[in-house]
This record gives C-alpha cells, structure tokens and sequence, in this order.
C-alpha cells in the first residue's frame, strides 16, 4: 500500500515536514483517507480496521489546508 510506504519513509527521514510538503497530492487526500476509514471501520474485520486506522495517526495531520 503506498499510503503504509509513505509513513514508514517518513518515519525514517530527518526532515519529516519536508518529505510531507513534497507530495501535495498526497496530503490532500488525507481527509478523505479519514473518512472512509470510518466509513469502512464497521464493514471490514477489526484487525484490518486497525491496521488502517493507526496509519492516519503515523502520517501528517490532515486538515482542510492540506
């Protein structure tokens, strides 16, 4: 998934804000990452969502900005 890629990349770079500012179009779908977690979360096993509702938590904070 390239969204868990991302985090894991930036987890491990000494200017995380950095790597964030460069991918834009990225960090713009955030909020809607969000939102279809939540819509997910009762349709999909509870392991899975979790898995993909601690991802949000590891990346860039979304916000309507972004």
């Amino acid at each position: 998934m390239a969204f868990e890629h991302a985090v894991d990349l930036a987890e491990h770079v000494p200017d995380t804000a950095a790597l964030w500012a460069g991918r834009p179009a990225f960090t713009r779908l955030l909020l809607y990452f969000h939102r279809v977690q939540r819509a997910a979360d009762r349709l999909v096993p509870q392991s899975m969502s979790l898995a993909y509702g601690r991802l949000p938590a590891r990346g860039p904070k979304a916000t309507a900005a972004t």
